[in-house]
């Protein structure tokens, strides 16, 4: 079993009360959002990670496109091996193979992040990794009511905020596709978040935060870290079994219910 996967229902349940003579005791705050880290691989960081108290770690490795800018793209399993921390951490994958899996799993990767529907299928079958779906608001309608179905342990949604500042919009684009999502979910931030912001992700489904390293510092994550931990309870999250339901198609099996008064009547 992933250890990202039991940190993400850890995030979901809610600290119990303390029972019997020590309840007055302060008991320790358990975080209602994972914060999770992402960098190249060989980057700088790797010696920081430990320090950072994030709770998880994705690698992908840089390579340069024709225009000189760097661009993350999926990391080799030799790669992985000089991983500091003891965190679970993870790989990003456009493909794979069983014997590229068999290597990741012999160097302590724990989860891997799918960038590509074009992954075989057939790697998805391994039982000890965890697999997390890249997904943005791109994708298509048909593909977004079909989510939930895939053999996929959880999704990493980047949220492509059009400002530093996250705005209704963005919001909105966000929620049109957590309504159709009911296992965990990861947003991949362009910006470290505030309080406030954090509270209003985490209450429409939001189960972790995944920050750029290269371009945050260490003082932004450890506000992020205790702002995490100073929110509200988790509010349940709310009834999504209509949104696969057409209104129209509501309407009309209302229409067709029986009327027992008019049964009735007949019976007279």
């Amino acid at each position: 079993m992933s250890k990202l996967l039991d940190l993400l229902n850890q995030v979901l349940q809610e600290t119990p009360a303390p029972l019997g003579f020590g309840a007055s005791r302060k008991q320790e705050k358990r975080p209602t959002l994972l914060l999770i880290g992402q960098s190249t691989a060989n980057s700088k960081e790797q010696t920081d990670v430990g320090e950072l108290g994030l709770q998880a770690m994705i690698w992908s490795e840089a390579k340069k496109t024709p225009n000189g800018k760097k661009q993350d793209t999926q990391v080799s399993p030799s790669d992985t091996t000089k991983s500091s921390s003891e965190i679970p951490w993870g790989v990003n994958l456009s493909t794979s193979s069983e014997k590229e899996i068999s290597a990741l799993k012999k160097a302590g990767c724990d989860f891997v992040v799918i960038s590509d529907t074009k992954f075989p299928i057939t790697a998805l079958t391994d039982k000890e990794l965890g697999k997390l779906l890249a997904i943005d608001s791109s994708i298509t309608e048909a593909h977004q009511r079909i989510l939930e179905a895939l053999p996929i342990d959880a999704f990493l949604l980047d949220f492509n905020q059009e400002s530093s500042t996250p705005t209704l919009h963005d919001l909105m684009d966000l929620l049109a596709l957590v309504i159709y999502i009911d296992k965990p979910i990861i947003l991949k931030m362009r910006m470290p978040p505030d309080h406030g912001e954090l509270e209003i992700l985490r209450n429409s489904g939001i189960d972790g935060i995944l920050l750029n390293l290269e371009n945050t510092n260490h003082e932004e994550i450890g506000r992020v870290k205790k702002d995490i931990l100073n929110l509200p309870p988790r509010r349940e999250k709310p009834e999504r079994g209509t949104a696969f339901l057409p209104q129209t198609q509501i309407q009309h099996s209302h229409q067709h219910e029986p009327d027992e008064s008019e049964d009735d009547f007949e019976d007279d």
